[in-house]
C-alpha cells in the first residue's frame, strides 16, 4: 500500500492534484491517537513490544501499561514496580513479562508483578534461543542467571548500545568500535565489522531482513538510517535538520520508518520520503519509537501525545483548504453543473471549491443554519436555510425558490416530471406545475426522501419508511423490518433498496424477493448509527456512520453485501453529507471533510487473534464450590466440574489492534448448541443448569469478515453418583438382593410355620403317643401279666401232662416274647426315645443282650452326650431301631462271626452314618438281594430317607453303612 505512495513533495503534489485538485494545504493523514483520555497513564511512551497473546506492552514514564486495542491495563510502583521510568520490556517462554527500569528488573506474571534484580540502569533485556537471558545495563551485556548478572565474554571495555534478534530468534549484540557481535553456544562471537563512518556511530537498533540475516538496516543516533548488504553499507535517510535518530522498523510494503527527533518519517525503498507531524496528522514533534505489529499496523510513540496507530492514506483528512479553516460540523457536500465542489456547513455558511481556489463563506448565507445542499434535475444547487426555505443559484447569485421562503425544508425530492416534494417536520409539500398539496398520514418527523420513479416517492422518517405514489400516502406499502426505525438516508442499488438508520444499521430490501436484510455491527459496521450512503463508479457501497467509514461490495454470488476490510478513521459522519467528486468519496463530518480514494487496493488485513481466558464455575450447592479456573495457556486439557457445579460462564478475548470496535463473537458449546449463534460483541458465554455430560465450547472471532482461528475448551461434568452406571447396577444388584432376601424371608417364614406346625404336630404326636403307651402299658401289660400268672396257675394244674405243659410253655413264652415286643413298642411310643443317643443306646443294650452268652463279641462306640440333643422323628426311631436290631440278629444267626462292632459318624453337611461290622464268612449281596429281610431293612431305610450300602465278600467279613441319616434338630434349624 505505502509503497504505492509518492514522497517527495513535487511528487505528492501532483498526485493529489489529480485526485483532488488544490486541496494539499489541509491534509491530515489517517493516525489515531491513544493518549491519558483513553486511559494511558502517561503521555512519553519509550518502549513498545507486542506479547504472544497479540496485546502491547508500553513503557513510559509512568510505569508499564498492557493495551488490548481498546483499554489499558497499568502497573506503577505502587503495584511493586522497582521504577516507573520504563526503558525495556520482553517476554519468555514461560509468558511472563519482563520489564526493565532505571533501577532494575521486574517480572509480571498472571497480573503479579515481582522483583528480579535492583540497582541497575536496564536498557534493554532480551532471552536467547537457548532460554538464557540477556541484560543490556549501564552500556555493559549481562547474562541473567539466579538474579546475578554475568559479564558477557567481550572485548574489554566495549560499550554495548543496543541488543536485537533477527527474525529467527537469534541473538545480537552492537559493540561500538568493535561491530555487531552474535551469541553463539553461550558464547558472543563477531558477526559483522562496521565500516569507518559506523565504527563508533552509537547504534540504536538493528532491523534484520526477514529473510536473510546479511541485510539489515541500522539507527545510528547522529548519523541517520543505514542498509548493510554484502559488506556493503548505503546511507538509506539522512536530514541535515535532524539531530537524533532514536528507531527504525520495516511495514509490509517494504517501507522503512524512522522515529526521529523532527517526528516520525516514512521511506520507500526508492528513498523517497515523507515526514509526518503535528501538521498532517502526527501530533507529535518528537517519534520516540516506531513498531511494526503482528497485524501490520505501524504504531509511532511520541514524547508528549501518547501513542498513535498508522491507519494508511485511504481517507484522509481535510480541515484546511488553501489556508481556510474547515474544521466545522458539515452538513451537506454538493457538486454542481460546472464540477464545483459545495461545502455547506451548520453554522458556518457555504463554502465553494471551483478546482483552483475556495470561495466562501457565501455573504447571503453567512452565519446562516444550513440544513443540506443537492442539485436540481439540471444541475443546479439548491441550499436549504433554517427559516428561509429554499435557496437556488441559476445565475451568479442565489436566489429564492417560489413558495418556499419562511419554510424548514429537511429534505427534498424531484419526480420524473419535475414535480418538487418538500419535507417539513410532520408534512411533505407537493409542489406540481398545476397544484400544492400538503401530504400527511405518516408517522415520525420527515429526514428524507428518494425518487424511485412512475409518481413515485419514498419517504423516511423518525418512525419509519412510507411511499408516496400519485400524491397520495400508499397504504399497501409495508416493510416490517422498517417499522419504528429512524430512516436517515435512502439509495437505490439494483435491485435493491438502501435504507440509512439510526440505531438500526443499514437495512437492505429486495425489490425482487420482498426479502429484507439488516447489516449491523455484528456483520462489521463501525457503528450501528448509519448517517450517508453513497455509491462510487466501482459499485462500491460507501457508508458514513457514527464511528467512521465502511465500504461494501454486493455479491453477485449470493446478493449479500460484504464489508470490505480497512483501516478507518474515528470520525462521526453526518447526515446525507456523502458525494463523488473528481473519481473519489468526500464524506462531511463533524470537524471537516473526509476524502476516500476509489482506486484504492483493499488493504492487507490480518484476522483477529483469539484466546481465551477463564471459566468461571458456580456451584449451586455451596458457595465455597465456586471457582475461576484460568485457561489461557490450558485449552487443550479437560477441565472436570462437580455435578452441581452446572452454571459456568466462559470468558474469552480477541485482539484486533487495526479494527478493535469492529470484533464480533461466534460461539457454540456442543452438547447445547447446534451450531455457532448469531454474532455478538460480549466476551463472555454463559450457560445455566448445564446436566452432566461431556462438553466441547468452541469460540472465534471475526472483524469485517476475517475469522479468526477457533478456539476450543474441553469440560466434564461428572454426574452424581446415583446417575453412575456403577451405581446402577448397585441398585438393580441391591434390588435382585432384596427381592432375594424378601423372597427368602417368606420362604423362611414358611419355612418356620411350617416347622412351627410340625413342631406344634410333633408335640400333639408326643402327648398322644405319651398317652398311647401310658395306656397300653396299663392295659395291654396288664393283661399279659395276668396271662402270665394264670399260665403259671395252668402250668401247676397240668403238671402230669406234658402235652399240656409244653402248651402251657409256649403260652407262656409267647406271652414273654409279646411282653418283649410290648415293651419295643412302647420304648419307641415314648417321645423321651426320640433322640439319636437314646436309640443308639437301645440298640447297644440290644446287641449286648443278644450276644451274651454267645461267642460273638460285641462293640460299639461310645456315644457323645452332645447326640441327646439330636432329635428324630418317630419314623426314624422305630425303622433306625429295627434295621439295627435286623442286622443284629442277621449277624448272630448267619455270619458266623466271632466279633461285630457299631460305629457312629458326622458327615459334613451334618449327616450321621452308622456302620455294623462283623468279621463273620460274608456272602453274596447279590444272591440274597431277592430276599424279605434285605427287601425289609431297604423299604425302611427308604422311608428315613437314608442310603444302605453293604459290602460283603466270602471269609472277608460285612459291612453294613446306613449313611444320610439327618436329625430332626438339623432339620428344624
Amino acid at each position: 500500500m505505502l509503497a504505492k505512495l509518492k514522497f517527495l513533495s513535487v511528487r505528492v503534489f501532483i498526485i493529489f492534484i489529480f485526485l483532488f485538485p488544490k486541496l494539499l494545504c489541509g491534509q491530515n493523514y489517517n493516525f489515531t491517537n491513544f493518549n491519558l483520555k483513553e486511559g494511558l497513564p502517561q503521555s512519553q511512551v519509550s518502549v513498545i513490544f507486542q506479547a504472544s497473546d497479540h496485546t502491547l506492552w508500553l513503557g513510559s514514564f509512568g510505569g508499564v501499561s498492557n493495551f488490548d486495542g481498546r483499554n489499558f491495563k497499568s502497573y506503577s510502583k505502587t503495584d511493586g514496580l522497582l521504577s516507573s521510568n520504563i526503558s525495556a520490556i520482553t517476554q519468555d517462554r514461560q509468558q511472563r513479562i519482563w520489564v526493565g527500569s532505571e533501577n532494575g528488573i521486574n517480572i509480571i506474571e498472571n497480573g503479579k508483578v515481582r522483583s528480579v534484580l535492583s540497582g541497575r540502569d536496564v536498557y534493554s533485556i532480551q532471552q536467547a534461543i537457548d532460554g538464557s537471558m540477556w541484560v543490556l545495563s549501564e552500556r555493559q551485556l549481562f547474562m541473567l542467571q539466579n538474579n546475578q548478572l554475568i559479564p558477557a565474554d567481550l572485548p574489554e571495555q566495549a560499550t554495548v548500545t543496543a541488543l536485537n534478534k533477527d527474525k529467527q530468534g537469534r541473538l545480537y549484540a552492537c559493540v561500538r568500535s568493535f561491530g555487531l557481535f552474535e551469541l553463539n553456544q553461550k558464547q558472543w562471537k563477531l558477526f559483522k565489522v562496521f565500516p569507518a563512518n559506523l565504527a563508533n556511530a552509537y547504534i540504536m537498533k538493528v532491523l534484520f531482513d526477514a529473510k536473510d540475516r546479511n541485510v539489515f538496516h541500522v539507527a545510528a543516533l547522529r548519523k541517520g538510517v543505514f542498509l548493510c548488504q554484502n559488506d556493503q553499507v548505503t546511507s538509506v535517510f539522512k536530514v541535515n535538520t535532524i539531530e537524533a535518530y532514536y528507531d527504525i522498523t520495516k511495514d509490509n510494503y517494504g517501507n522503512i520508518w524512522v522515529a526521529t527527533q523532527n517526528g516520525a518519517y516514512l521511506v520507500n525503498p526508492k528513498g523517497e520520503f515523507s515526514l509526518f507531524d503535528d501538521q498532517n496528522g502526527l501530533k507529535a514533534t518528537r517519534a520516540n519509537v516506531v513498531f511494526n505489529d503482528k497485524e501490520g499496523n505501524i504504531w509511532v510513540s511520541s514524547f508528549g501525545d501518547g501513542i498513535f496507530r498508522y491507519d494508511g492514506d485511504a481517507f484522509i483528512k481535510y480541515s484546511r483548504f488553501n489556508g481556510s479553516d474547515l474544521s466545522y460540523p458539515i452538513s451537506g457536500l454538493a457538486v454542481d453543473g460546472k464540477n464545483q465542489l459545495w461545502i455547506s456547513t451548520f453554522n458556518k455558511g457555504l463554502y465553494c471549491f471551483n478546482g483552483k481556489s475556495l470561495a466562501g463563506p457565501a455573504k447571503k448565507f453567512t452565519d446562516h443554519n444550513i440544513y443540506f445542499i443537492t442539485q436540481d434535475p439540471s444541475k443546479h444547487l439548491i441550499v436549504s436555510i433554517q427559516n428561509q426555505g429554499l435557496w437556488t443559484n441559476t445565475g451568479s447569485d442565489f436566489v429564492q425558490v417560489p413558495f418556499t421562503s419562511g419554510l424548514n425544508v429537511s429534505t427534498l425530492a424531484y419526480d420524473e416530471k419535475g414535480s418538487l416534494y418538500l419535507g417539513e417536520i410532520n408534512v411533505v409539500t407537493y409542489l406540481g406545475t398545476d397544484r400544492t398539496e400538503k401530504i400527511t398520514g405518516f408517522k415520525g418527523w420527515v429526514s428524507c426522501m428518494f425518487n424511485l420513479g412512475k409518481d413515485s416517492v419514498l419517504l423516511g422518517t423518525s418512525s419509519g419508511a412510507y411511499l408516496i405514489k400519485n400524491q397520495q400516502l400508499d397504504t399497501q406499502f409495508n416493510i416490517p423490518a422498517l417499522h419504528n426505525a429512524y430512516v436517515l438516508g435512502i439509495i437505490k442499488h439494483r435491485n435493491k433498496i438502501l435504507f440509512a438508520t439510526l440505531g438500526d444499521g443499514l437495512i437492505v430490501y429486495d425489490l425482487r424477493s420482498k426479502k429484507t436484510e439488516r447489516y449491523h455491527t455484528a456483520n462489521g459496521l463501525n457503528s450501528d448509527d448509519v448517517y450517508s450512503l453513497v455509491l462510487d463508479q466501482h459499485e462500491v457501497l460507501w457508508l458514513g456512520t457514527g464511528r467512521g467509514i465502511n465500504k461494501l461490495k454486493l455479491s453477485d454470488k449470493n446478493g449479500i453485501y460484504q464489508v470490505i476490510p480497512s483501516k478507518t478513521p474515528i470520525i462521526e459522519c453526518n447526515q446525507n453529507a456523502a458525494v463523488m467528486f473528481n473519481g473519489n468519496v468526500l464524506l462531511g463530518s463533524t470537524t471537516g471533510v473526509i476524502l476516500g480514494k476509489t482506486s484504492y487496493s483493499i488493504q492487507k488485513t490480518k484476522p483477529p487473534y483469539i484466546s481465551l481466558q477463564k471459566i468461571e464455575v458456580y456451584d449451586k450447592a455451596r458457595k465455597s464450590g465456586d471457582t475461576t479456573i484460568g485457561i489461557a495457556a490450558t485449552s487443550q486439557k479437560q477441565i472436570v466440574l462437580r455435578h452441581t457445579q452446572s452454571r459456568v460462564v466462559i470468558s474469552f478475548r480477541a485482539i484486533s489492534l487495526s479494527n478493535p470496535q469492529s470484533v464480533v463473537y461466534h460461539y457454540c458449546l456442543l452438547g447445547v448448541d447446534r451450531d455457532f449463534g448469531k454474532p455478538v460483541k460480549v466476551q463472555e458465554a454463559e450457560y445455566s443448569a448445564l446436566p452432566p455430560g461431556d462438553y466441547t465450547f468452541k469460540v472465534y472471532a471475526e472483524v469485517n469478515g476475517l475469522k479468526s482461528e477457533v478456539k476450543t475448551l474441553y469440560f466434564v461434568i461428572k454426574p452424581p453418583f446415583y446417575v453412575t452406571i456403577w451405581f446402577r447396577i448397585l441398585v438393580a444388584i441391591t434390588f435382585l438382593l432384596l427381592g432375594w432376601g424378601l423372597i427368602f424371608a417368606m420362604l423362611k417364614r414358611k419355612e418356620f410355620q411350617r416347622r412351627q406346625r410340625q413342631k406344634i404336630k410333633l408335640e400333639e404326636q408326643a402327648k398322644i403317643r405319651k398317652q398311647t403307651a401310658e395306656d397300653f402299658h396299663d392295659d395291654i401289660g396288664n393283661k399279659l401279666t395276668r396271662i402270665n400268672v394264670l399260665s403259671e396257675i395252668l402250668d401247676k394244674k397240668v403238671a402230669s401232662n406234658a402235652e399240656q405243659k409244653e402248651l402251657v410253655r409256649l403260652i407262656k413264652e409267647n406271652a414273654a416274647l409279646l411282653y418283649t415286643g410290648t415293651k419295643d413298642v412302647l420304648w419307641a411310643l415314648d417321645p423321651q426315645s426320640d433322640n439319636f443317643y437314646a436309640i443308639m443306646q437301645r440298640v447297644g443294650d440290644f446287641g449286648n443282650d443278644l450276644f451274651r452268652s454267645t461267642a460273638v463279641g460285641f462293640e460299639m462306640d461310645t456315644l457323645p452326650e452332645a447326640y441327646q440333643s439330636w432329635q428324630m422323628s418317630m419314623e426314624q426311631n422305630r425303622n433306625l431301631t429295627l434295621i439295627l436290631k435286623e442286622v443284629l440278629n442277621n449277624v448272630l444267626k448267619h455270619a458266623h462271626a466271632t466279633k461285630v462292632c457299631v460305629r457312629v459318624f458326622e458327615d459334613e453337611n451334618d449327616s450321621l452314618q452308622i456302620e455294623i461290622q462283623d468279621n463273620g464268612q460274608g456272602f453274596d449281596p447279590l444272591a440274597i438281594y431277592s430276599g424279605n429281610g434285605l427287601k425289609n431293612m431297604m423299604s425302611r431305610v427308604n422311608r428315613i430317607h437314608a442310603k444302605l450300602t453293604i459290602q460283603s465278600d466270602h471269609q472277608a467279613g460285612t459291612r453294613i453303612v446306613i449313611a444320610g441319616i439327618k436329625p430332626l434338630t438339623y432339620q428344624l434349624k
